[in-house]
């Protein structure tokens, strides 16, 4: 049987607040579980007629609980996840030897993940950029709709970098409509960062490399993050570098 208060909390996670508001507008009118059907337009179709029979169900078996005490705790249980959804989802992502406790996913199913989620801006970063058919694709196909490509890589030797090789000019023949930015000033340090960040929204910070031994075979480590503000904070910083043109356009 579900417990009242675990139910309270589950439909505040899962409805919208609006309808949760809505459901706590229509049991603060009425006086007992008996009542409940009353209000039962409030719960909205589907998964709200779900929570409903739910909530009556536990509400039934606890009938001593007011309905003043029922709006209480919807309040303070909608409080918490508006909270939640403010600071986002955040997954670990693992690519390497399996365990029980954390999920594998490859790099490469997470990072085209993030790119096919943007929809006006995507900002990645690494130190080398090396044979990414796939992420490649998915990088074109967000050029094809609109999207505006920044990419910061470390650049190669002759260019003031670190690299033996060039790998900016490879990928600007496949994505002539994207920015490429070096960091030309850095003294005696590298672009060490690897992150992929969408309109703000969604965020990839990881240890891999574009290369595709780091999309497929590495033992890497990163974390995915939806919604909150890191995601908003990490796009707004890559852009101020190149506002204030610590990176500079290739």
């Amino acid at each position: 049987m579900a417990d009242l208060w675990q139910t309270t909390a589950e439909l505040c996670l899962e409805l919208h607040p609006d309808r949760v508001n809505a459901i706590i507008g229509g049991i603060d009118k009425i006086n007992s579980v008996d009542q409940l059907p009353l209000v039962r337009e409030c719960f909205g179709p589907k998964a709200g007629h779900d929570f409903f029979i739910k909530l009556q169900t536990a509400w039934r078996a606890r009938r001593s609980v007011s309905s003043a005490e029922i709006v209480a705790a919807l309040k303070s249980a909608l409080a918490s996840a508006i909270q939640q959804r403010t600071r986002g989802a955040v997954e670990l992502v693992w690519s390497g030897p399996a365990t029980e406790i954390v999920p594998v996913r490859q790099t490469e199913e997470v990072l085209c993940e993030v790119i096919e989620s943007a929809q006006v801006r995507l900002f990645l970063v690494s130190y080398v950029a090396h044979k990414l058919e796939r992420v490649l694709r998915c990088m074109e196909a967000a050029s094809a709709r609109g999207v505006d490509i920044c990419v910061l890589l470390e650049p190669s030797i002759e260019n003031g970098g670190r690299l033996n090789a060039d790998f900016v000019t490879p990928l600007a023949r496949r994505l002539p409509r994207a920015g490429f930015y070096q960091w030309k000033d850095a003294d005696n340090a590298s672009v060490h960062a690897k992150c992929a960040v969408a309109d703000g929204k969604v965020a990839f910070i990881t240890s891999a490399n574009l290369t595709a031994a780091a999309m497929d075979r590495n033992m890497e480590l990163g974390v995915l993050m939806k919604g909150g503000y890191v995601p908003e904070q990490l796009q707004q910083h890559l852009g101020a570098l190149i506002d204030n043109e610590t990176i500079d356009r290739i």
